[in-house]
């Protein structure tokens, strides 16, 4: 398990509850805390913290896990996050799949199909918005990364709503 956690936790070692926001880095700076508890009113025991801060973004991140934590924490998070937007995509932010209520095995094949394609359109779209240095007029956020999906999304709205 692998779960970015807000800074106002509270993790409790070495006989003490301390503040996530208490640990502070230097950017590029990466600290790991082994064998804590997380939480002061419900403690979660046995689990491991990752503290990072960020160059490119200036944001510190904490990662709680089951296992042991290291740099490769947080590119395991990182893989789990992609997954988690691609669901996004196909869930109210995207296509809103599970409201179209489809139960007949071929009609929402065909329906994932018309998904697919219009899924590589967008992300066709994305990649060429990203390569042609035009990322901060379709994301305000372009540091943290938004999915291509909704990166061409954005850009096929700006671009329907500036003609």
């Amino acid at each position: 398990m692998r779960i970015h956690i807000k800074r106002s936790f509270q993790f409790y070692c070495q006989g003490q509850w301390h503040r996530v926001s208490s640990v502070n880095l230097q950017p590029g700076e990466a600290y790991f805390k082994g064998a804590v508890s997380v939480g002061k009113m419900k403690p979660y025991s046995n689990l491991y913290l990752a503290f990072a801060h960020d160059q490119l973004s200036d944001q510190n991140w904490v990662i709680v896990s089951d296992e042991p934590t290291d740099l490769q924490t947080f590119a395991q998070y990182q893989l789990r996050f992609q997954v988690e937007e691609s669901f996004l995509d196909l869930k109210p932010a995207g296509f809103n799949l599970e409201a179209s209520r489809l139960r007949a095995p071929v009609t929402l094949s065909q329906l994932c199909g018309v998904m697919a394609l219009k899924t590589l359109f967008l992300v066709l779209q994305a990649t060429h918005v990203v390569a042609s240095g035009q990322r901060q007029w379709v994301d305000l956020h372009w540091q943290r990364g938004m999915s291509y999906f909704k990166l061409g999304w954005n850009w096929i709205r700006l671009a329907i709503t500036q003609k």
